[in-house]
């Protein structure tokens, strides 16, 4: 039996989930009136994050589309930050005695920020049940061709809708300067798979930001995606479609950052906003999930 890792992030399901799930973040409580922030954001998306649920709905499909392609896999969802935890994701993979064990997280980009982070804790949680088998790892799988196809049917099914006077803006979340001047690979996959789904759905142009910035660490990488609404603006376009490629499910960083903050700042600039949804439990993401796992199990030999 092939047993897969799918590691997440995770998020509060619900406001009282909040502090806790931040706490297991920074490792600190809170000050009270950065937590009253926190839960706002999360109370203006509804009042907790659908990460998980569409999480466990990516791991149900990915071990369909496995078992449809003729493995006998089972796959196991482990979160960074919440509930199931990857520790717990080994262990009930332990119990059931697998003959190999995969991990794959569910970013299609490798980075040592966040999945080098789930990486090793499979890696250490895989050790720590007692699982015989050595822990094969997906690194990233962000050129898989149903990954792209998927991505740019999206776009172009937002694009149908958007009239003819607008520009796609791509976003992926920013991380330090200084990791990518160290050689972390994130920036150059997040180019390379801009160009693939761009060159898929037929686009002359388009402008890139980052999102979400996060707090300290010396710079980011710029430019923001607010920058960029300013140069869709200078264009002469009348509207902006915001395609947030960097992430494969909605959560706070596009319902929030994209669908509140900065869809207000593009109609203070006087431009129409759309935003490509997130893929969540699209079947072809789970066909580029199988396709890296199944990948990774030929590059390890013949499964048991």
């Amino acid at each position: 039996m092939i047993a897969v890792l799918l590691l997440g992030f995770g998020g509060p399901e619900c406001l009282e989930e909040v502090g806790p799930f931040i706490e297991r973040i920074t490792g600190r409580e809170l000050p009270p009136e950065r937590l009253a922030e926190a839960v706002e954001k999360y109370r203006l998306i509804g009042g907790g994050s659908p990460l998980c649920g569409v999480s466990r709905k990516q791991a149900a499909l990915l071990e369909r589309t496995l078992r449809q392609d003729g493995l006998e896999a089972k796959v196991y969802l482990g979160m960074r930050y919440w509930n199931p935890g990857i520790s717990e994701a080994a262990g009930e993979a332990a119990a059931d005695k697998p003959d190999r064990i995969v991990a794959i997280c569910l970013t299609p980009y490798f980075s040592h920020m966040s999945a080098g982070e789930y990486l090793r804790a499979a890696s250490a949680a895989v050790k720590e049940a007692g699982i015989v088998a050595a822990l094969e790892i997906v690194e990233d799988w962000h050129a898989e061709p149903d990954l792209i196809t998927a991505f740019a049917a999206s776009l172009k099914g937002t694009m149908a809708g958007a009239g003819d006077d607008f520009r796609v803006l791509f976003t992926a979340h920013s991380i330090p300067k200084s990791m990518v001047d160290a050689g972390d690979p994130y920036a150059a996959r997040i180019a390379e798979t801009v160009d693939l789904i761009a060159k898929t759905a037929g686009l002359d142009k388009w402008l890139f930001g980052w999102q979400s910035e996060g707090h300290g660490r010396g710079e980011w990488l710029k430019p923001t995606a607010e920058e960029m609404l300013a140069e869709v603006k200078a264009d002469g376009a009348s509207a902006v479609i915001v395609a947030p490629i960097g992430f494969i499910s909605d959560h706070v960083e596009t319902l929030y950052d994209l669908d509140i903050v900065l869809k207000r700042q593009a109609h203070d600039l006087g431009l129409d906003y759309f935003r490509v949804r997130g893929l969540n439990d699209n079947e072809m993401l789970a066909k580029a999930m199988a396709s890296a796992v199944k990948k990774r199990l030929r590059d390890g030999g013949t499964p048991s």
